[in-house]
């Protein structure tokens, strides 16, 4: 993840949260925001799902499934990228905000932050394993698998295997420049 100073950081979360107030500014336009999260997670049809998940406001590629009962944030879905060819396994979580524990200071409380957004990019033919949960800031490279229950908290490079909680990149796969072919498992 690209480090920004924590003035710039401050700014652009800043006019983050005022694109989403301009975006919602109405109640019914957060009503459908959240209608469409719950028929998102519950109708057949993977591909279907992601469809609806674009109308949502989150930025679907092309290809992209997504299992059932996944839940994408509903406060800033525009702030989700899913390259093409994503999978995403059922009961998953994507969430582009959470409290930021950096800005905590000596004598304040926890329930005193914010919730400040950053965007989530999954990577064109990632694949996120049953029960794995995204948080955000987090870029997930290109061709990598998250592991079942994993909890995504860092960047994941490219061609690589990821799991634990956090997750920890556990090897890497063909297409890696880091990948090593053990002497028993090469292939005829």
């Amino acid at each position: 993840m690209t480090k920004l100073p924590r003035e710039q950081e401050l700014e652009l979360r800043k006019k983050l949260v005022e694109i989403k107030r301009k975006r919602r500014k109405s109640q019914f336009g957060r009503f459908m925001v959240r209608f469409m999260n719950i028929l998102a997670r519950h109708v057949p049809g993977g591909y279907f799902r992601a469809r609806l998940h674009r109308i949502k406001g989150v930025v679907v590629g092309k290809n992209v499934w997504i299992g059932e009962e996944v839940y994408i944030d509903n406060e800033y879905p525009f702030l989700i990228f899913l390259e093409d060819n994503v999978e995403i396994a059922a009961y998953s979580m994507i969430m582009a905000h959470s409290r930021d524990l950096h800005l905590l200071e000596p004598g304040m409380y926890v329930s005193d932050l914010g919730y400040p957004p950053s965007p989530v990019r999954i990577k064109k033919g990632a694949w996120l394993g049953l029960h794995s949960i995204v948080l955000g800031g987090v870029t997930i490279g290109e061709g990598s698998v998250i592991a079942a229950g994993a909890v995504v908290t860092k960047d994941v490079p490219d061609f690589a295997l990821a799991g634990g909680v956090p997750a920890k990149v556990l090897k890497y796969l063909p297409g890696s420049p880091n990948f090593i072919e053990k002497e028993g498992e090469k292939e005829d």
